[in-house]
């Protein structure tokens, strides 16, 4: 009997908007042609199918989430923050997995995802274990399975651990970086070989050391002799790679009880109250599986030393916070991008802050802004950033200036999204055709390998592909992130507007850099760069725009308004000096600046702080 138009209404709308969820804990399962990626897709576009034929309308696949290389062990996976976020959002109302282990392995994790579930009446499906949770023994069934998951992910890293541990008391090395002084065997990762030349690049740093007494004062002697840190990859010591030395990398060297034949077990855990903590997580030291090539009285020399500059630098701080900087570590010139940083030099009636360039010495300063005066600079930054919220339409302004400078028009991503459906769907058809020929292939035949290694191939790109169009789609759902990135930025001003009067020092040094990412120091005034930390979607980082240039006219204008201070301000407080050329937005740790048609928020800054 033909179905009435009401009837079909009520069918569409009660079919089920699945979204389809697949993660693999490591890079190798995600680049192998039939592993567990491809599996969980094919398994569940099936089960989608078979429910669809048995009843009609059922539900619709609306996307795929894919996190590959990922542990379950917590929620930091982008394409599940993702599938969440559009489970809030209403574009799915079902997740679907092969199996509740793909989901989470935590107990907490999953209460959190299933209270979510409930708040937005969503559903969840899992091929494996096919529970009702409408009923409560379903519901203990599920939590159940999500139980012996974790039990499952704790006792494996327990495991490892304990193995760890017991290759360590044997002064065998599990993993690391090769130090300095040493180099590893191919083939034998387990213990260090002394390279003879950084040996001894290593005993004339200990020298060194000893000689000047500290860190910052041994590091540009290090330098002039040619004597660099050892290359790493870690893109977080970015000086390291590119072999400069810093104070962290200095002391790493010099108390690294490995250069004595040492073997620290557990560092991490060495501040911790050891009976407290099992056998295999406590720390010690044995003796190594390589030699030492640092006497052992030179290093306890060194370690006394260090330890006496750290009491004095402490005993200093404590008694001196009047000195604290505020802007320290976030104040840096506009033109080299070098750090300015703070310094004190002792009047005939006082003693005077200021920031000024960090430079080696001799180093020629060609900036026209070599130093500027510390009470100044804090005073004005923390009347601006208290003002922000108090001025009609102000922030607004900086929200729109962030929206205009990380926001990219939807036919674009259209299109992008189009483009890179269409060749993932031209490499699924090519590893189609590739398995087709080998399956006629002769399992002993030369071809077969061919064809193997094409596989192999294939499969690569078309993760690449996918990954990509991960990321475009993540940038669809980019407008609500860029409201909770704007509504975070206001609750931390707000904060900052109450706190700021009231607190020390110290507490006065966190809060700014709590809202601002930087301070640039400019020809004609300052810079600020606001921090965004919430929601963002990691790639928004790379978007790199140029500041714009004021015009002579811009700056006689606002040289006109300067003589006329703005409500609430002392006239004879002498900050001419002061002002902001633009102001300039961070994004997850990376900066965004104003463009040409962001000059009206330019004008706003320069005349709320000259």
């Amino acid at each position: 009997m033909k179905t009435s138009p009401p009837e079909q209404k009520k069918t569409a709308s009660a079919s089920l908007l699945v979204g389809a969820y697949c993660r693999v804990s490591t890079d190798e399962q995600a680049n192998v042609v039939e592993g567990s990626l491809d599996n969980q897709q094919h398994r569940m576009r099936s089960f989608i199918d078979i429910k669809n034929m048995q009843e009609a309308g059922w539900g619709k696949l609306v996307e795929i989430y894919i996190d590959d290389g990922y542990s379950a062990k917590d929620t930091n996976r982008p394409a599940y923050q993702r599938m969440m976020k559009d489970l809030v959002r209403g574009k799915i109302n079902t997740v679907m997995v092969t199996e509740l282990s793909r989901l989470s392995r935590s107990i907490p994790d999953f209460c959190d995802f299933h209270k979510v579930l409930d708040t937005h009446e969503g559903k969840f499906l899992s091929i494996k274990e096919q529970f009702d949770t409408s009923t409560p023994a379903g519901r203990m069934m599920l939590f159940n399975m999500i139980n012996l998951a974790q039990f499952e992910r704790e006792q494996t890293s327990e495991r490892v651990a304990i193995n760890c541990h017991s290759r360590s008391l044997r002064g065998l090395l599990s993993g690391g970086p090769v130090i300095l002084g040493f180099d590893k065997l191919v083939g034998n990762t387990t213990t260090f070989t002394v390279n003879e030349l950084e040996a001894d690049q290593v005993r004339k740093l200990f020298s060194l050391f000893l000689e000047h007494g500290t860190l910052g004062r041994t590091i540009p002697v290090l330098e002039s002799l040619g004597i660099k840190p050892k290359a790493r990859s870690n893109k977080r010591n970015r000086l390291v790679k590119d072999g400069r030395w810093t104070v962290d990398s200095l002391s790493f060297v010099l108390q690294n009880k490995a250069y004595i034949g040492l073997k620290e077990v557990n560092k991490a855990n060495k501040e911790k109250d050891q009976s407290r903590l099992k056998a295999w997580q406590r720390y010690t030291v044995v003796k190594a599986s390589w030699p030492a090539i640092v006497n052992e009285e030179t290093f306890k020399h060194v370690e006394n030393v260090i330890r006496e500059n750290k009491m004095r630098e402490r005993a200093r701080l404590d008694t001196s916070e009047a000195r604290v900087f505020l802007a320290s570590q976030i104040c840096k010139c506009g033109q080299c991008g070098r750090p300015f940083v703070g310094q004190s030099a002792h009047g005939r009636n006082k003693v005077h802050r200021y920031y000024a360039h960090s430079a080696k010495r001799g180093d020629v300063i060609a900036c026209a802004r070599k130093r500027i005066n510390a009470d100044e600079l804090e005073a004005r930054i923390g009347e601006y950033l208290c003002e922000i919220l108090l001025r009609a339409g102000y922030f607004d302004k900086i929200g729109g200036n962030v929206r205009k400078i990380i926001t990219i028009k939807p036919e674009i991503l259209r299109a992008e999204k189009n483009r890179l459906s269409l060749e993932i769907q031209k490499m699924v058809l090519a590893i189609k055709n590739t398995f087709r020929i080998q399956a006629e292939l002769d399992p002993e035949s030369e071809a077969i390998r061919t064809t193997a290694k094409e596989l192999e191939e294939l499969s690569r790109n078309k993760r690449t592909l996918e990954v990509e169009l991960e990321k475009i789609k993540a940038k669809e759902n980019q407008e609500a992130d860029l409201d909770d990135a704007i509504d975070d930025l206001k609750t931390r001003l707000e904060a900052f507007r109450r706190g700021w009067k009231k607190s020390s020092a110290v507490a006065k040094k966190a809060l700014l850099k709590d809202v601002l990412y930087g301070i640039l120091v400019n020809p004609k005034g300052l810079s600020i760069q606001f921090r965004l930390k919430h929601g963002l979607n990691s790639d928004v980082t790379s978007i790199e725009v140029p500041m714009t240039e004021e015009s002579s006219a811009d700056v006689i204008e606002l040289n006109k308004r300067r003589q006329q201070p703005p409500v609430g301000t002392d006239a004879a407080s002498g900050f001419d000096n002061l002002g902001v050329s633009g102001s300039s937005i961070l994004v997850n740790g990376r900066e965004c600046r104003a463009r040409t048609d962001d000059i009206h928020l330019v004008r706003v800054a320069l005349y709320q702080l000259s």
